[in-house]
């Protein structure tokens, strides 16, 4: 099996402003140090990660954030970061500009009223879309993040015109993992609609990317069979707010040890996230198993289905 750490995705702080209905992260641990995560950034600069992305929480409250993103960029490692944008200011907009970062993250959920409803924040809709505005005025490379809930299937045509209208790069439509309410998940007929919108929307955008995670690909004849398959433990590590690792954001709760305490390197080749990435063996049904494997781990985890992501189109 080949493996090479590529991407970390690190959840920065615990600490955050909202309380979102799909969050899943409890808000309870510490976060590391600066001078620890510093040496964090040397160890994975060593072993060749290539892109961090930082979340959270709200990354933008941990006072000294801006810092370490500046850091990881002199590093040469490329970043970016995921904000619900409600302190988004000018005067924070120019500080990041200073960090050299050029690509930023806006998460936006639905229209006004959905978006509020899921962020559980009257004020959250406007602050994000002004948010997108000062980015995208100020040069950065705007992305807005969607997570496709039950509340948010029916808003993605407006959705659509509202990213086109702002002048944002990229719009992403992400799967919902329902790490902590199943009640949030579309029903499979919903994702399976949104799929093909969203393949209508990519056929018609020609001045914003829009791109929905693999777990959206259908598979075909020019699929990349490979794009297919989990990423976590091959080519992914997650890291959170106290140093904890995972091989996969979705799974808060295995955890292969802290970067306090061991080394990146250790936590990358251990036998737990060697576990984690090892391909599903057994007598899976659909004829198109050896090229996904089953897809999104999680899906099928948190989903109770130990065979094949419940939403996946492909029906045999």
């Amino acid at each position: 099996m080949k493996r090479n750490l590529f991407e970390v995705a690190w959840e920065i702080t615990d600490g955050c402003n909202f309380n979102c209905i799909h969050c899943y992260n409890p808000r309870r641990r510490s976060d590391i140090s600066l001078e620890q995560a510093r040496r964090n950034l040397l160890e994975f600069k060593e072993m060749g990660v290539r892109q961090i992305k930082y979340g959270g929480g709200e990354p933008l409250l941990r006072g000294d954030f801006l810092e370490l993103l500046a850091e990881t960029l002199k590093l040469g490692i490329d970043s970016t970061f995921s904000t619900n944008g409600f302190i988004v200011d000018s005067g924070l907009v120019s500080k990041i500009r200073d960090t050299g970062v050029s690509r930023v993250q806006v998460s936006l959920d639905g229209t006004e009223e959905a978006h509020n409803a899921i962020r559980q924040n009257p004020e959250s809709y406007t602050h994000a879309i002004n948010a997108i505005k000062m980015f995208v005025r100020a040069g950065f490379k705007v992305s807005v993040a969607t997570t496709l809930m039950n509340m948010s299937t029916g808003f993605l045509d407006d959705l659509f015109i509202i990213c086109s209208d702002l002048g944002v790069n990229r719009w992403r439509v992400m799967k919902y993992i329902p790490i902590t309410r199943k009640d949030l998940m579309p029903s499979v007929e919903d994702y399976l609609l949104a799929q093909v919108k969203i393949k209508a929307f990519k056929d018609k955008s020609r001045d914003m990317d829009v791109f929905a995670v693999r777990e959206f690909d259908q598979l075909c004849e020019d699929s990349d069979n490979h794009n297919l398959l989990c990423f976590g433990g091959r080519t992914i590590m997650s890291v959170r707010a106290n140093g904890d690792v995972s091989p996969c954001s979705y799974f808060p709760d295995y955890v292969v040890g802290n970067l306090e305490y061991q080394s990146a390197r250790s936590l990358w080749e251990s036998e737990k996230m060697l576990e984690f990435a090892r391909e599903i063996k057994g007598d899976p049904a659909c004829a198109h198993f050896k090229m996904c494997q089953g897809g999104c781990k999680a899906a099928i985890f948190y989903s109770g289905n130990r065979k094949c992501d419940p939403y996946c189109w492909v029906k045999d």
